[in-house]
């Protein structure tokens, strides 16, 4: 009944349905060290050019700007980057006291570090101390001094200088671990639990490039990963052999953690050299590739790999059918390596767990986008009055969102069901609601098998 007095027409709408949607499943976390940028704060990056303003371009020592051009290097269709730079420049420093060094004739002299802070510079006998703006300029990024003509440095000078300078030697894995301070700001690893809060999406595979060849540092990225119902990529160190890599493959017995071999060299357009860096970046690029161009239950195996020149060392494969070869050899160990087949390729299905029912990443990953899924899209549901239509809305729901996810191929078949025995009037009573949900996923085709036959049988058509 109308609480007023209305002579015309009136709509009540009222929503029977609520469509569930998939939530982000490319998002990366990136945790690691970048020269400049906000520190231990979330930032999302979502271009290649935004990734440089933020936190530089290559730099020798530091993890993140490799990390994000490798991202990049796949493509356009990359999801959304979160970057946790746990580099502090007024902690993680190094100092130079008293080093002579003469200005040339262009008036500069370059100093041996980059990125430097709180120089001092005097005559070479220390009697004068001479003032920035008036007697030099510096440029703290590249560490070149130049005398300022008139000012009190005489031309050629032979000056010391003391000075301060960013030393990305000086973060250790605890720094990457974080942990939460006293103000209750979370640092490091720990900072990814507040990417939903921020920016409304989490970051659903996790990687620490270099620093995650540290068991303590993938230990805290599964521990995330397990909250965030993500993945987490391992890296091994630089030279390992293959058992060691296997040894440290061992270390591991979860669904959600991804060892991946060899380290990969990379062409550095600034130096103009190659360089060996971390294969995570490069893995969890693809990953965020292939879930936006073919869908989030596709395996990352057999994907092109872009922005990589060789591998540190071969992995023969000698022939796809060859089961032994060392390509195939480090996939029997669950570890996820790169091929030289018409390009670098990833290759290798399989996460580091003994459990044979969550062996594959891609089965891993689709509960996982599910769960996450049907968690939002029924959060309406949540604390409403207990009733049929209350039943209604949530198989209701589930079932069109199940049944949607079957006709993308996503998953094979998908059923919800709420039962009597699963919700006695005593747990009802005290507020629980329990559903069940049974889904068949879709597998990789990891093996395949051809039965050839020789038949002379069709030669009977010669004669007709």
């Amino acid at each position: 009944m109308a609480t007023s007095f209305l002579h015309g027409f009136e709509f009540i709408e009222t929503a029977i349905y609520h469509p569930i949607e998939m939530v982000r499943s490319s998002v990366i976390g990136l945790v690691g060290t970048a020269p400049k940028g906000p520190i231990n704060s979330p930032t999302l990056i979502t271009r290649r050019v935004d990734a440089v303003a933020n936190f530089g371009d290559l730099e020798d020592g530091y993890t993140i700007p490799h990390a994000l051009k490798a991202i990049f290097d796949q493509g356009d269709f990359i999801g959304f980057v979160v970057v946790v730079n746990v580099f502090d420049p007024s902690v993680h420093k190094s100092s130079v006291s008293g080093v002579s060094k003469t200005f040339e004739a262009d008036n500069k002299l370059k100093l041996d570090h980059r990125w430097v802070m709180n120089e001092v510079v005097t005559s070479e006998d220390g009697l004068t101390t001479y003032v920035r703006g008036t007697d030099y300029s510096i440029d703290y990024v590249s560490g070149v001094i130049t005398r300022l003509t008139g000012g009190a440095i005489p031309s050629g000078a032979t000056v010391r200088v003391s000075y301060d300078y960013q030393d990305p030697a000086l973060v250790v894995s605890g720094d990457i671990i974080g942990g939460v301070d006293a103000q209750g700001n979370k640092k490091g690893i720990e900072a990814l639990l507040d990417v939903s809060s921020i920016y409304g999406f989490a970051p659903k595979i996790l990687i620490a490039p270099v620093f995650s060849k540290e068991k303590q540092v993938m230990d805290a990225l599964l521990t995330k990963a397990d909250t965030l119902r993500a993945v987490a990529i391992a890296d091994p160190q630089e030279g390992w052999t293959v058992e060691q890599v296997i040894q440290y493959r061992g270390q591991f017995d979860s669904p959600r953690a991804i060892i991946c071999y060899p380290n990969v060299y990379y062409y550095d357009p600034i130096q103009g050299v190659e360089k060996l860096g971390p294969l995570s970046p490069y893995l969890a690029g693809v990953m965020s590739r292939t879930d936006n161009t073919l869908g989030w239950w596709y395996s990352p195996s057999n994907k092109v790999i872009y922005g990589v020149t060789k591998l540190e060392r071969p992995i023969p494969y000698i022939s796809f059918s060859s089961p032994n070869s060392l390509a195939n050899y480090l996939n029997e160990n669950h570890i996820v390596t790169v091929i030289n087949f018409e390009g670098f390729r990833v290759w290798g299905n399989r996460s580091a767990t003994t459990d044979s029912a969550w062996k594959f990443i891609a089965v891993r990953r689709e509960f996982d986008m599910i769960e996450d899924s049907v968690e939002i899209g029924t959060l309406h549901l949540l604390d409403r009055p207990i009733n049929r239509a209350f039943f209604e809305d949530l198989t209701d729901s589930v079932q069109a969102f199940l049944n949607s996810l079957v006709g993308r191929g996503a998953i094979i078949a998908g059923k919800v069901k709420v039962l009597p025995e699963d919700n006695p009037p005593e747990q009802i009573a005290n507020g629980h609601v329990t559903a069940r949900i049974d889904i068949t996923p879709t597998y990789p085709a990891e093996r395949i098998t051809y039965n050839v036959t020789l038949s002379i049988e069709e030669l009977r058509q010669l004669f007709q």
